[in-house]
């Protein structure tokens, strides 16, 4: 995780500002392991292998669980690029260019191994942050780690703990996954 991450973090429960509050182990610009404390109603949480972790597989509804552990193996065991993603990712976002990221502060929803947060930071995004609850963080993690404007964090889509500050968002190939996904859109459409 950057330190400068700490600018687009929000504690998912209360909204409150995050700090640094320990880190164990930083590798050149990254806190690899540390713990983030809440300001404002004082929750902690991990920073482990590189990327805050603000959900617990263990302690989420089963469905969603089975989920992001299915996805999870996939993303940490197909990690594989290929030259197809760029062209089949602007085919998601037509009429979306790749220079539309330049400058933006941009969020991918379910980011599963990287590959979308890496062409994003690599198109210009001021900033792309990469969400995902599965183990696919990891691979994603590693993907982008050497990417000064990317960012990996595991969380639940639903209670993102992020400020509202972005500039673009988008979701592939995820919300479809998610349970009772007819409910769940009405709901963003409503917003």
């Amino acid at each position: 995780m950057k330190e400068k991450l700490l600018d687009l973090l929000a504690c998912p429960v209360c909204g409150g500002d995050l700090l640094l509050a320990y880190v164990s182990q930083y590798e050149e610009k990254e806190i690899i392991d540390g713990v983030l404390t809440c300001r404002k109603c004082d929750r902690e949480y991990k920073v482990v292998r590189g990327v805050p972790r603000f959900a617990d597989l263990g302690k989420i509804e089963s469905d969603k669980a089975a989920t992001a552990e299915n996805f999870g193996w996939q993303w940490t065991n197909f990690t594989q690029e290929d030259e197809k993603y760029n062209d089949q990712f602007l085919g998601w976002l037509q009429p979306v260019k790749p220079d539309f990221f330049a400058g933006k502060v941009v969020l991918e929803g379910g980011c599963g191994k990287g590959r979308h947060t890496k062409l994003a930071a690599e198109w210009g995004a001021r900033e792309i942050v990469g969400i995902d609850l599965g183990a696919g963080v990891e691979s994603a993690f590693a993907l982008t780690r050497n990417l000064p404007n990317a960012h990996i964090v595991q969380c639940d889509i639903f209670k993102l703990p992020l400020k509202r500050t972005f500039d673009y968002a988008f979701s592939v190939g995820v919300l479809h996954h998610t349970p009772d996904p007819k409910r769940r859109s009405s709901r963003f459409r409503a917003r």
